[in-house]
């Protein structure tokens, strides 16, 4: 019970990084988000028109046998189908619109706090680890807010709608559908701190790779560490290594969740016919056939919506360890303070002599060979 409670809170602090990181950005576009919220809630009531009408073809319009009365709930289907895939189209528009601007403003905002950092910031950080960071971890983090983080939201709107219409529907079914789903956070919160913490140690294997390679190639340091360094490659392939071999056991744990949330939303969609069967067998509520394949019909966008914010749960696990490299970068708790005492109290002139100085790279070739200088 306690390792439970411990993954609870250890989730809940994941979250709670991920939606401070994301909050000023939301802030600035909140007529956006509350538009798109808008226009997800009005596709999630049209969605649900098909599943109502089937109810009513199945109880109603079949005994009846009436063509008419067929062809009209035919063609409200139809109608129910065309305006959900306009509203969708729209819902996808000012997603992308909402994720860009976002991704601006954090960009933006990077920049800023960077311009503002003083100089002991820049002996902290070189220029390979600040550009790793600005590079492969915002771009980490943007590839999430779009593919992750927004459509999941919009998902979870969709399955909130549906499954509050489903209980007011028939309350015993959805009330038993409910806490079959309730099984889709227990199953992510069983492996998302592992993932974590082996997602934030191949991140910062692969910043470490990063670094090594755009020093190198910018000579930002002092040529004299490679004279010193020939195992350059080895290192460098070594590091990979084992960001390699971490990756590969995290995205094996992940996509292992990822099959058991599959399946268990299998489960959630088929529920209807084994419970409601159930239901229909012993007498148990006001159940028709109709109701239980309407039912059916819903929990297949509620099986995938449960899905996909799943993932999306496991990515956060994996994305909160670019978020934590971005804070770290960007946190001015513990920077130190610029003194002027150096400049106040420096010298007039140094005298610096060289007396046969020999430069070279790792693979042997001499740029200057006794060089002098005074």
């Amino acid at each position: 019970m306690a390792s439970f409670f411990s993954s609870i809170s250890s989730f809940g602090r994941v979250l709670k990084t991920t939606v401070l990181f994301y909050r000023d950005g939301f802030k600035c576009y909140r007529k956006q988000a509350l538009v798109l919220f808008a226009l997800v809630v009005a596709a999630s009531i049209v969605d649900f028109i098909c599943p109502l009408s089937t109810r009513r073809l199945i109880d109603v319009v079949i005994p009846a046998r009436e063509v008419g009365l067929w062809a009209g709930y035919a063609a409200v289907i139809g109608g129910a189908i065309v305006l959900s895939f306009l509203l969708n189209l729209l819902v996808r528009k000012k997603a992308v619109i909402l994720s860009e601007e976002i991704t601006f403003h954090l960009r933006i905002r990077i920049v800023e706090r960077l311009l503002g950092k003083s100089p002991g910031f820049f002996r902290d950080f070189s220029q390979g680890d600040i550009f790793s960071r600005f590079h492969f971890d915002v771009n980490g983090v943007a590839d999430y807010l779009y593919r992750h983080l927004i459509w999941s939201g919009i998902y979870m709107i969709g399955f909130l709608t549906f499954m509050t219409l489903l209980i007011f529907w028939n309350w015993q079914l959805g009330l038993m559908t409910l806490v079959l789903c309730l099984a889709v956070p227990c199953i992510i919160l069983a492996t998302h701190q592992t993932i974590t913490a082996t997602m934030a140690s191949v991140q910062e294997k692969r910043a470490r790779q990063d670094e090594f390679f755009l020093d190198m190639l910018g000579g930002v340091k002092d040529i004299g560490v490679y004279l010193q360094t020939l195992n350059f490659q080895e290192r460098f392939q070594s590091i990979g290594e084992a960001a390699k071999n971490e990756q590969i056991r995290a995205m094996c744990r992940r996509d292992y969740t990822w099959l058991s949330l599959d399946r268990l939303c299998v489960m959630i969609n088929v529920s209807p016919f084994v419970m409601g069967g159930l239901f229909l067998v012993v007498g148990i509520g006001d159940l028709t056939l109709g109701i239980v394949v309407a039912f059916s019909q819903c929990l297949y966008y509620c099986s995938y919506y449960l899905r996909y914010s799943g993932n999306a749960a496991l990515f956060c696990a994996a994305t909160v360890a670019h978020i934590n490299r971005i804070n770290e970068m960007l946190d001015t708790s513990n920077e130190p303070e610029a003194s002027s005492a150096g400049i106040d109290h420096a010298p007039e002139h140094y005298d610096i002599e060289f007396q046969d100085v020999t430069f070279a790279y790792p693979g042997g070739k001499k740029v200057f060979e006794r060089l002098n200088l005074s």
